[in-house]
């Protein structure tokens, strides 16, 4: 499957501190589109381009909440999703991080 990456900024979408990141990541790992993305997340294409650059809420920080709701008022988009696909993907990376590629390969039938 193709992905249009054309709103993502090259930078921003290999940098983890910028929404940039979470969004191509998200729409790797989900198989969405930038359009369907985009319209799932409630947001104006003209937008796509400034929250890109935006830095991207921690959901391990306390304040995660707060922060995805200010993101999603500056650039118009749907707070709720927002915090879900950003929580989505960091709970992602923590249970890869917690299993060993050892254990992994020889669940997956490689060792």
């Amino acid at each position: 499957m193709t992905i249009c990456y054309e709103h993502i900024r090259p930078k921003h979408s290999t940098d983890a501190d910028f929404l940039g990141y979470a969004l191509a990541d998200y729409m790797a790992h989900t198989g969405m589109s930038e359009r369907s993305l985009l319209g799932w997340l409630g947001i104006d294409p003209a937008r796509m381009p400034s929250l890109t650059v935006c830095r991207s809420p921690d959901p391990t920080t306390a304040s995660f909440r707060a922060d995805c709701r200010t993101v999603a008022e500056r650039f118009g988009c749907n707070a709720e999703r927002l915090a879900t696909m950003l929580g989505e993907l960091a709970w992602d990376d923590d249970v890869f991080d917690l299993v060993p590629p050892a254990v992994t390969a020889v669940e997956a039938g490689g060792g």
